[in-house]
């Protein structure tokens, strides 16, 4: 299933329902969907994704575990489109709200 964020007149991104409940649980939120952010919370939220993208780089320890790691999406590149969303969303001093398609 996907899962919608978006904010009021703004741009729109989807995730499947594990990613987007993944990062969610990394800003700190409940993991619930639907839900949303007050403005003010969305600066600590993107700091939480910074710092657990900087963190998230763990080394695969055999040769199966590589070959995973290098068919798999990083953490940091999942997180890229919130993270652009969520900063134009404090631009613009908006709540950002998440849904089910």
């Amino acid at each position: 299933m996907l899962v919608n964020f978006s904010y009021i007149n703004g741009q729109k991104i989807s995730m499947f329902e594990k990613d987007a409940q993944s990062m969610l649980k990394v800003m700190e939120m409940s993991g619930n969907i639907p839900g949303a952010m007050n403005p003010e919370d969305i600066p600590a939220a993107i700091n939480l994704i910074k710092h657990a993208s900087s963190i998230s780089t763990v080394q695969p320890v055999t040769a199966e575990d590589a070959k995973a790691k290098d068919d798999s999406v990083s953490f940091k590149n999942r997180a890229f489109p919130l993270v652009e969303l969520l900063n134009m969303a404090v631009k613009k001093n908006q709540s950002v709200m998440w849904e089910y398609e």
